[in-house]
């Protein structure tokens, strides 16, 4: 989340005139990567716990997984939209 930040307060400095490329950006993807297999490692013996089967906690797992992607690949591309 630094690095992100670290490179819009860079562009912010500039002013826009230049295109930053540094993949600071990708730092946020892993880290809600990680975040993500380090949740269904905790919640999954929690959910069996609830009588919770396999298939559905699966099921479950990755209908959320989709929709979080459906979710992020519509808002994502607003801002680009705005700034034209």
């Amino acid at each position: 989340m630094f690095s992100f930040v670290v490179n819009l307060f860079i562009g912010v400095l500039t002013h826009g005139e230049e295109n930053i490329t540094s993949g600071g950006i990708s730092s946020i993807y892993i880290y809600i990567f990680v975040c993500s297999l380090i949740v269904q490692g905790q919640s999954f013996p929690f959910a069996l716990g609830l009588n919770v089967r396999r298939t559905d906690f699966f099921a479950g797992t990755s209908l959320m997984g989709l929709l979080v992607s459906a979710a992020s690949a519509t808002v994502w591309p607003i801002p680009c939209i705005i700034s034209g």
